[in-house]
């Protein structure tokens, strides 16, 4: 008996060095797996950061185009009233045409920027348009296309005149 007994110890010892190696080997596999995690962890959380960032300034980007539109779109209107002017030299008419072609050219570009930039579905709410038709009257009223004997006019009531739009455009 005792020999069974040295050989079931001996059995034991054996199956647990065994045991605690596939332990260590587990473990350091372990270890290695998890390393990987958080190395791919960190790598996605650099991608994210970075993806934000690009979202931030692609966005401020739009906006700027954006705002750089509207007073383009004056400036070129008011080149084009004053090119209208009979007092005007042919130089100025040069200059003139230079700045409404150059206009013309950046506002297309912005456009163009702006319809790459635009989200597929931009927030709409109610919005007043009142004073943005205002401004669109004053500009045709003021630019090339009236000739003299035509006027522009411009009647509405007291508002609101609200539309389902984006706030922003």
């Amino acid at each position: 008996m005792a020999a069974s007994a040295e050989r079931f110890k001996k059995a034991a010892v054996k199956a647990a060095k065994t045991a605690r190696k596939w332990a260590a080997t587990a473990a350091r596999e372990a270890d290695k797996l998890l390393a990987q995690a958080q190395k791919r962890a960190k790598t996605k959380q650099r991608q994210v950061r970075i993806k934000e960032k690009l979202a931030a300034v692609g966005e401020m980007a739009a906006q700027l185009a954006h705002e750089i539109r509207n007073p383009l779109g004056s400036i070129s209107g008011s080149a084009q009233v004053l090119m209208g002017e009979s007092n005007i030299s042919e130089e100025q008419e040069r200059l003139l045409a230079i700045i409404t072609r150059e206009s013309k050219r950046l506002s297309e570009t912005l456009n163009h920027f702006l319809h790459q930039a635009r989200p597929s579905l931009p927030p709409s709410g109610p919005v007043d348009i009142g004073r943005a038709v205002e401004e669109a009257v004053t500009l045709l009223r003021n630019g090339p296309e009236v000739r003299d004997g035509q006027s522009v006019e411009f009647e509405a009531d007291e508002g609101p005149h609200v539309c389902l739009a984006d706030p922003d455009q």
